[in-house]
């Protein structure tokens, strides 16, 4: 139940399980199958984001490479208010593309506008187009102060700008040989069956066979919603939620 529900509160008298109750895994959809396609993808994305903070293996990507018109809109958009925006590519040894979007306001120079976002899709640049929408997304909430971790922002909102900017520096910089997106691989399926199948393919793999699915649909909404467990997949940096893929690329294996 703990791995299951966001959040978790036991019964009284029972056992607690902290750092088991996360979001990792958890998507809606508009039909079960795009929820569980969507799940897949997320609880994949969050391992390649958690492996990524601690190989330090990201790739920069050179923007001007991007050609999809919706990608090159959302560009546009970002560059008429000022927004510098930082790609990188995040994929794991799975293979699922995996993208980190950094967003930065230099003209308000306001720490809590130092957003990112995060997206995985078989399709890279329906990945892309989610990481760069997710650091969007992020930027509007914590303007609007609607964010679930608001305290956090708070405090973020009194950090030097300049100081949290070289904290989070290495996903910020372009590096010196971004690579040439269009040398990127675009994959697609005719079917969510097929980009499910393929997903659950490259997990088997890379040894992980056993993938749970548990429906939270609530009947009276009756909107499809899928919470994912995936043993063997990481789900954070922080201890004590690390496994061991985790822990043995902490300690350089």
């Amino acid at each position: 139940a703990a791995a299951v529900f966001v959040t978790y509160r036991p019964p009284p008298g029972t056992p607690n399980f902290p750092g088991m109750s996360d979001s990792t895994g958890l998507a809606s959809g508009n039909t079960p199958v795009e929820a569980l396609a969507q799940a897949l993808a997320e609880a994949i994305e969050r391992d390649a984001q958690t492996m990524a903070e601690i190989r330090r293996l990201a790739v920069p990507i050179d923007l001007a490479s991007l050609d999809s018109p919706k990608i090159r809109e959302l560009l546009s958009r970002f560059e008429r208010v000022g927004i510098h925006v930082s790609l990188k590519e995040i994929t794991s040894e799975i293979g699922l593309p995996t993208f980190f979007a950094a967003i930065d306001d230099p003209i308000t120079e306001n720490p809590a506008l130092l957003c990112i976002g995060i997206g995985a899709h078989v399709n890279a640049e329906t990945a892309v187009l989610r990481a760069l929408l997710e650091a969007a997304q992020s930027r509007c909430t914590a303007i609007a102060g609607s964010r679930e971790d608001l305290a956090k922002h708070e405090v973020l909102k009194k950090w030097p700008y300049r100081e949290a900017l070289a904290k989070m520096s290495y996903w910020y910089e372009n590096g010196e040989h971004p690579k040439n997106f269009r040398e990127t691989p675009i994959r697609n399926f005719p079917l969510l069956e097929d980009e499910i199948a393929w997903m659950l393919e490259r997990l088997s793999l890379h040894g992980i066979a056993e993938v749970v699915a548990v429906d939270l649909t609530l009947p009276e909404l009756d909107i499809p919603v899928v919470k994912v467990l995936i043993p063997g997949l990481e789900r954070c940096v922080d201890s004590p939620c690390r496994g061991a893929r985790a822990r043995a690329a902490l300690r350089g294996g």
